[in-house]
């Protein structure tokens, strides 16, 4: 035994330090071997329990998730697609649904070319929506699509058949009046 005071070696049935004269039997009188786990430190005590761990592991999710959700916010700003209930999201969702990879499916620019009312006095609109996507043999696909559809506060109405129409020519910047025309006339007023 040593002496917890002076670090002075002790006997083993002494009271008293022979070097301090601190009590050994008192509560910090004696300590035992150096080499002994008790006279290593103080011993850290385990922090937290179980719920902590869980209250952090749903903490970091909740984060996690609220930084997910203002990163698809703002890449869907950015690439100049509105928010989810905008037609121009909805165009962009509408199309991804018919493609055979929808996975691989990435709308880079979405714009309502016409607005108006469909024959049930519904909002009705016809979409540019340029997209990439993958084929299914893997071959990436750059495309344009007008999309047309009308949509209610929560349905949205399109006929498969005549909803999705090619823009035109790859790169060509400006649109036939006259084909935006057809896709009102086919898809609305019928």
């Amino acid at each position: 035994m040593y002496c917890a005071q002076c670090g002075q070696a002790l006997a083993d049935l002494v009271k008293f330090c022979s070097s301090c004269g601190t009590a050994v039997g008192s509560a910090g009188g004696a300590a035992a071997s150096p080499d002994s786990p008790a006279s290593v430190g103080p011993v850290a005590e385990e922090s937290g329990t179980a719920w902590d761990n869980v209250l952090g592991i749903v903490f970091f999710l909740a984060i996690g998730y609220a930084l997910w959700t203002a990163g698809s916010w703002i890449y869907d700003t950015l690439s100049g697609i509105a928010g989810p209930a905008s037609p121009e999201h909805q165009a962009a969702e509408l199309l991804r649904q018919q493609m055979r990879a929808p996975d691989s499916f990435v709308a880079k620019e979405s714009t309502v070319l016409w607005q108006g009312k469909d024959k049930h006095d519904r909002a009705a609109y016809v979409v540019k929506v340029t997209y990439n996507a993958q084929n299914g043999f893997g071959a990436t696909l750059r495309d344009c699509k007008l999309v047309a559809f009308s949509m209610d506060k929560e349905t949205i109405y399109y006929d498969k058949r005549r909803a999705f129409d090619t823009c035109g020519q790859e790169g060509d910047p400006v649109f036939d009046p006259q084909l935006i025309a057809n896709v009102i006339a086919s898809q609305f007023t019928d």
